[in-house]
């Protein structure tokens, strides 16, 4: 949520004064778009800035309500542990290609590639997570552990603007979207480095089936 954080506080003027200066066929550097600006061209820099990030959020909302479900049925199937992976490694394209943005304002391809990339950045994995807590927590703890997965999104929420705003208030722009991107990357890596019996395989859930399965069948009652 860095990245959150950064995208409230910093990314609508950035790509409003980005496609400001397309419009006004000037370089980044020579416009500025106040907030009570009342220049044309900033003015239609922030209606479309605007726009794509509706779409990209609506159809990355949309999306999440699709695969959600799927997706909690699929990681049932061939294990928790590749679909997170597969999450992880989403993440990275909308990091990168914003960071790039911000490093050459002048490139409106880097923002469209952000907003396309951004749509896979919706919360359809937290299914994934919630199964994978319950495949290695108890029974008494599986509540107290699902509690604990959505307290950290929502609490994640709350810090993550505010973080993104420290960060850009003391190193500057490209800072929160620097770190941002690294704390992706350490993510993609603990994960992928994650130990192989921490997290059920598609082998340990099919012989998990088979065992809750024979012991149901094998019950007098």
């Amino acid at each position: 949520c860095i990245g959150l954080g950064s995208t409230i506080a910093v990314q609508p003027v950035f790509f409003q004064r980005s496609f400001a200066a397309n419009f006004a066929k000037v370089k980044y550097e020579d416009i500025i778009c106040p907030v009570e600006t009342t220049d044309s061209n900033c003015l239609k820099g922030l209606n479309l800035a605007g726009t794509y990030s509706t779409y990209s959020s609506g159809l990355s909302s949309l999306l999440t309500l699709v695969l959600s479900p799927w997706m909690g049925s699929v990681a049932d199937r061939i294990g928790k542990r590749p679909i997170l992976i597969i999450a992880s490694f989403l993440q990275i394209p909308s990091s990168f290609f914003v960071l790039l943005a911000i490093y050459f304002p002048g490139n409106l391809n880097f923002i469209y590639l952000y907003y396309i990339a951004s749509t896979l950045n919706g919360s359809w994995f937290v299914a994934v997570i919630l199964g994978a807590f319950a495949d290695f927590c108890s029974p008494v703890n599986r509540a107290a552990g699902f509690a604990l997965v959505l307290a950290t999104f929502e609490l994640s929420f709350v810090l993550g603007p505010k973080i993104g705003q420290i960060t850009y208030n003391m190193y500057g722009i490209k800072a929160p979207y620097v770190l941002q991107l690294s704390l992706v990357l350490l993510r993609c890596a603990i994960i992928v480095f994650l130990p192989r019996n921490s997290l059920p395989t598609k082998e340990d859930l099919e012989t998990s089936r088979r065992s809750s399965f024979a012991s149901m069948t094998s019950s007098r009652d």
